[in-house]
């Protein structure tokens, strides 16, 4: 009974992500390709990592990597805290010029299947466009590999 209820609630969803649009919050091209991508409930959730680049810059990086063709960057989150005062966290993304590879310490892709503000805010920055199939995931979470064509 609890399955069928499970399957049941994936074909409201998807059902509902066919046919509602969740409006973009931001110009971004990579916000048009998640959309596309995925459900309403897990693009919403990528808009809330969007609406959290406005918190965050790329500040210049000392660290280099050991990988031929990695580049490091790193970016500070400002977050405020008991709408009083703010915490700062620094994050390093790491990436390639051609987009094939991108991580961020904070390891939100890894944890949750979709990317966090540090590493959009470097694909914007950088313009690396458009993101890579690899590095989005199936509407339930889990990480799909997807060769690029």
């Amino acid at each position: 009974m609890a399955m069928g209820n499970k399957i049941q609630k994936e074909f409201i969803a998807d059902f509902q992500s066919k046919n509602k649009v969740v409006k973009c919050v931001s110009t971004f091209r990579l916000e048009k390709q998640f959309q596309r991508v995925y459900t309403n409930s897990i693009f919403k959730l990528i808009q809330e990592q969007i609406n959290r680049m406005m918190y965050c810059q790329v500040i210049p990086s000392d660290k280099v990597s050991n990988e031929i063709g990695v580049n490091v960057l790193k970016v500070l989150e400002r977050s405020i805290v008991n709408n009083y005062f703010w915490k700062e966290y620094t994050y390093t993304v790491c990436w390639r010029e051609i987009g094939e590879h991108i991580s961020c310490n904070c390891r939100k892709f890894e944890f949750r299947g979709i990317l966090c503000c540090h590493i959009m805010l470097v694909l914007v920055q950088k313009n690396i466009q458009p993101v890579n199939e690899r590095w989005l995931s199936s509407y339930d979470g889990r990480i799909q590999e997807i060769s690029r064509s």
